[in-house]
């Protein structure tokens, strides 16, 4: 049943894709390594990818989706995953999900970020996420960032 569900999942996911990836996804079993496979053949498709990795991260009830979705979006690297990780930093109720959607901003080395990984920084309450949005706040040095960091080292 649950390969059944995770095939129906990533079908959905895969027919939006482009053709090479689509016919290089549905080569693979739907397993965690299937959904890493297709994150790292999102940095070679880019921007192709985006709307349909937007939807696996914005409307998919598996967060190991979601999770993979957020490191492909930071792997694409396009500003139009940055509205879609930023939310997903602050609103998606699983921590893993909410960390890898920090990594990502933090892959993406864009400033716009900042405002998003201050407040995974100030207010996840998951340490591994606050101490990657720290990491990626550094990598930005964004001088906006530097009393939320300075804060965070005192605390």
């Amino acid at each position: 049943k649950v390969v059944v569900r995770a095939h129906s999942r990533i079908e959905s996911m895969v027919d939006r894709l482009p053709p090479r990836l689509e016919q290089f996804a549905r080569s693979l079993i739907p397993t965690r390594e299937c959904y890493e496979s297709i994150a790292q053949q999102a940095k070679t498709y880019g921007c192709k990818a985006v709307p349909a990795l937007a939807a696996a991260l914005a409307g998919n009830s598996n967060a190991t989706l979601r999770k993979v979705a957020a490191r492909a979006l930071g792997l694409v690297d396009s500003l139009d995953s940055l509205p879609l990780l930023t939310r997903a930093v602050r609103e998606d109720p699983d921590s893993g999900v909410r960390n890898d959607a920090t990594l990502a901003l933090g892959w993406m080395t864009c400033p716009r970020a900042t405002p998003a990984l201050v407040d995974a920084l100030t207010h996840d309450p998951e340490p591994y996420v606050r101490q990657n949005a720290a990491d990626a706040l550094r990598v930005l040095q964004d001088k906006r960032a530097f009393p939320a960091l300075a804060a965070a080292v005192q605390a």
